[in-house]
């Protein structure tokens, strides 16, 4: 079979079968041009989903790292949450305890007061013998 890009002796004399012979390896250019433009298209478009889906893996990855680091945080929190709630016990029996030691502090000033008017009255001599 001939190749139809090399011309045939019966082509070279007929300028209508050149001229067609010229039109059909041009059009198998254009043709094979186009292909190989959407062969490429296609590569990009495989090399940009391969990278698309790297990148969404590596998003998963993140997000699960992420997720772990909030369990984490949340179980750090309850633990503090313990000692949270043992000062805020503590912070309330301070608060009783000063309130108990401010009634004690009246109580023994008033108690002193009445021991120094008692022993004032006691150093007065008075007019019994």
């Amino acid at each position: 079979m001939a190749d139809p890009a090399e011309p045939t002796s019966k082509t070279n004399d007929d300028p209508l079968a050149k001229a067609l012979q010229s039109l059909f390896v041009s059009f198998a250019s254009v043709v094979q041009g186009e292909l190989q433009s959407s062969n490429n298209e296609y590569d990009l478009l495989k090399n940009m989903n391969l990278r698309a889906a790297t990148e969404y893996d590596n998003f998963g990855d993140f997000a699960s790292g992420l997720s772990s680091f909030v369990e984490r945080l949340k179980a750090k929190n309850e633990h503090f949450n313990q000692y949270l709630q043992d000062m805020e016990m503590i912070d309330k029996q301070v608060t009783e305890l000063e309130a108990l030691v401010s009634t004690l502090d009246n109580y023994t000033s008033t108690l002193q007061a009445q021991i120094k008017v008692a022993y004032a009255a006691a150093k007065k001599p008075s007019g019994h013998l």
